[in-house]
């Protein structure tokens, strides 16, 4: 009975339990009382990042000021820029011979460990052959693998493990223990050390092709030679230029890592747009001459008015390169673009002359810069230019930003972040004006609008480019220079004259302008003379957008020459077309 009992009161005092529990809840206690959960604002994805001089220059769309989530509405309030600045080695020739020499190592070990791998067959194979009973046979290869898988240990910790490398260690490998030791106390990371070393063993490999080495070795007592350094710097000098130092990192470490060193209203971030994308700029110094450098790591997001940061996705790297200084002497004029005309003489001579045949515009012509950042001559075939131009408004700044005389060896900027002109911000085009870049020190800019003020902005590149992405000098600038259009515009062509009774009908093929405002129409009884005086008679009081005009108020018995002028929108005139009536023209 009393077994009984227990077994059903037992869930008699279960069911009692849970009832207290339902009653409790019931109650309706409540814990410590949450935040309400907002939604984030949208993250921004189409950030750009170049240099111009020692700075990055930023880009990214503007996120919407107000965006609509379900029943909720989000406000963005303010945009951050994200920054991490990360220590990197620079790989040299010395940094691949090393590499080189180790990757011969790492196959001669396998080599080693291949043929040691076959001799403990055999060796196994021989202990088998000994014994006639298969137990007796397994029992002594057991014995013999556990005796030599000791023996293999103990050699593997007096080699420091080299026969055990996984992937990463292999990769480890080919960076010597005190360049290692060196990158660690210049505070680089293991992920980049491992990073660099994956570089190096892909440059090791491409020279191993290059040269005609072999992967595999079947005899390790036969040594494979290297190049010697001259051969192997000849061979190493294009596979390291063309070698990139911008890397991936993932988004879940970036955003640890990551400071925020400038924060801005979502109105200030709206007066930076350019180009339909807002324009930043961060400073980062100029690059250390020295094997370590740093290198940058950018990405943007908003923040909404509840204080809700949205998502970051995207990250864009920088490693900054000794860019050229900033041409100088940048001067403008207005003009034909100049093409010299050679004069065969005994000596090639050439004389200054214009292309007329093109429209005019705003000529723009600079000096190479004098070298780069870190104070080097540069070769003038090296260089090439990109061109930017800056739409003078009223209230404008038109101080260029000065350049420093002598570099300063500064790895990480000390200093905020200078505020950038309001022009400079609203004003200058984000793209050039050139389609590719130039190798002349010269422009022709005919895209500018006519009756408007310009200043132009010309920085100077290495060619081919300093790994990826854009890599400009810090710009300069033109004084001033206003668009006024005072060039004659082209004259119309084939004009006819045909007289009907009292009325004659002109007619004329259209000059070639942009800016047409129109044709002006003047008469003169015969003789004539060939320019335009007070004597002829204008038939137009205003410039008629037509091609053909009727004169209804001749005189009977009066024959007249006839003469068309093309006016453009700046009330400039072309040379006139003159046709007379049928008949003989006199002067």
């Amino acid at each position: 009975m009393k077994s009984a009992r227990t077994s059903l009161g037992y869930p008699v005092i279960v069911s009692a339990v849970a009832g207290l529990c339902l009653v409790a809840i019931a109650c309706g206690h409540r814990g410590d009382p949450r935040p309400p959960i907002y939604p984030a604002p949208p993250p921004i994805t189409r950030l750009t990042v170049s240099q111009a001089g020692t700075n990055a220059i930023l880009r990214f769309p503007l996120p919407p000021a107000s965006i609509e989530a379900g029943n909720d509405t989000i406000e963005v309030s303010t945009i951050e820029v994200l920054v991490y600045a990360e220590r990197y080695p620079i790989l040299d020739v010395a940094l691949l011979a090393t590499a080189l020499e180790r990757h011969r190592d790492l196959i001669m070990e396998d080599a080693i460990a291949a043929a040691a791998v076959a001799a403990e067959a055999d060796r196994l194979e021989a202990i088998r052959n000994q014994f006639e009973d298969p137990e007796e046979a397994a029992a002594a290869v057991a014995a013999a693998q556990e005796e030599a898988a000791k023996a293999a240990e103990a050699r593997e910790e007096e080699e420091e493990g080299r026969q055990t490398r996984d992937e990463d260690a292999r990769l480890i490998y080919h960076i010597s223990p005190s360049v290692r030791e060196v990158w660690r106390n210049e505070d680089i990371t293991p992920e980049v050390i491992l990073n660099t070393a994956r570089t190096l063993e892909a440059a090791a490999s491409t020279v191993w092709a290059q040269i005609g080495l072999p992967t595999t070795v079947l005899d390790p007592s036969i040594p494979i030679l290297l190049p010697d350094s001259s051969e192997l710097a000849e061979l190493a000098e294009v596979l390291l230029a063309e070698i990139e130092y911008e890397r991936e990192i993932p988004v879940e470490i970036f955003v640890t890592r990551a400071g925020a060193p400038q924060r801005m209203s979502f109105e200030d971030a709206e007066d930076r747009v350019v180009e339909e994308l807002v324009h930043l700029v961060h400073p980062m110094g100029i690059p250390s001459p020295d094997e370590i450098k740093t290198r940058y790591f950018f990405s943007v997001r908003a923040r909404s008015a509840r204080n809700v940061e949205g998502e970051v996705r995207t990250v864009r790297s920088l490693a900054p390169s000794p860019v050229p200084l900033s041409p100088t002497n940048v001067t403008t004029a207005l003009g034909f673009e100049p093409r010299p005309t050679p004069i065969p003489l005994i000596l090639p001579v050439l004389i200054p002359g214009v292309d007329e045949s093109q429209p005019a515009g705003i000529n723009v012509s600079w000096d190479q810069p004098p070298g780069d950042v870190w104070g080097r001559l540069l070769e003038t075939p090296s260089l090439v230019y990109n061109i930017y131009r800056i739409r003078i408004s009223e209230d404008a700044d038109l101080v260029a930003p000065e350049v420093p005389a002598e570099p300063i060896q500064e790895e990480l900027p000390a200093t905020p972040q200078e505020e950038l002109s309001s022009a400079f911000r609203e004003e200058l085009s984000a793209s050039p004006l050139n389609t590719r870049p130039l190798t002349r020190t010269a422009y022709i800019d005919r895209s500018m609008d006519w009756g408007e003020s310009y200043v132009y902005e010309v920085r100077a590149m290495v060619e081919p480019p300093l790994g990826a992405g854009l890599r400009e000098s810090a710009g300069a600038r033109s004084t001033p220079i206003a668009a006024v259009d005072t060039f004659a515009p082209d004259a119309p062509t084939d004009l006819q004259v045909v007289r009907a009774g009292s009325q004659v009908r002109l007619q004329w093929r259209a000059a070639a302008i942009s800016d047409l405002q129109g044709y002006r129409i003047y008469r003169h009884p015969l003789p004539a003379p060939l320019t335009i005086d007070d004597t002829w008679e204008a038939l137009t009081p205003e410039p008629i957008g037509a091609t053909r005009f009727l004169d209804s108020t001749t005189e009977g018995g009066v024959r007249y020459a006839y003469a068309v002028v093309t006016v453009d929108q700046m009330g400039n005139t072309s040379e006139p077309l003159i046709t007379e009536e049928p008949g003989v023209f006199e002067e």
